[in-house]
């Protein structure tokens, strides 16, 4: 009976301790997977400044579009630059119509952001040509971070 009982009692302590370690596991997981993603108002902050980017890129203004890259760059402090994609098939070999279309520079704004790297991550946003990028590097004030 004695035996029995302490049976009981020491398997009833190792589940709850190992449900409890799974718990906090999941917690932990679950609390930084959400910590990892930049804000979405920060997200709504980094697509505006694409769009004006892009506006002033039609606009053909390039010394405008130059200001407002340095603007940017000195607000945010961080770096900015507006990139062509033009990818050029040699030897004999194309580049795939779905490739051209989905050609990453950077990372989206709705990505994961690694919170242990020391370095942030270059965002990027396309144009609507799909041959033209906005890319930001993201600005500090942005960065998700662990608290």
């Amino acid at each position: 009976m004695k035996n029995t009982l302490f049976w009981r009692l020491l398997a009833s302590i190792f589940f709850v301790t190992v449900g409890l370690f799974a718990f906090i596991n999941y917690l932990t997981d679950k609390t930084q997977l959400e910590m990892s993603f930049i804000k979405t108002e920060d997200q709504q902050q980094l697509i505006n400044y694409a769009k004006q980017a892009e506006k002033l890129y039609l606009q053909g203004d390039q010394q405008a579009l130059q200001d407002w890259i340095t603007s940017l760059q000195q607000t945010e402090k961080t770096w900015v630059a507006i990139i062509t994609s033009q990818l050029t098939p040699e030897f004999g070999s194309y580049v795939d119509k779905k490739f051209n279309e989905e050609f990453r520079l950077g990372r989206g704004v709705d990505w994961k952001v690694h919170l242990y790297f020391d370095q942030n991550p270059v965002i990027e946003l396309p144009f609507l040509d799909k041959r033209t990028h906005f890319l930001i590097r993201l600005p500090e004030r942005m960065r998700p971070v662990l608290t």
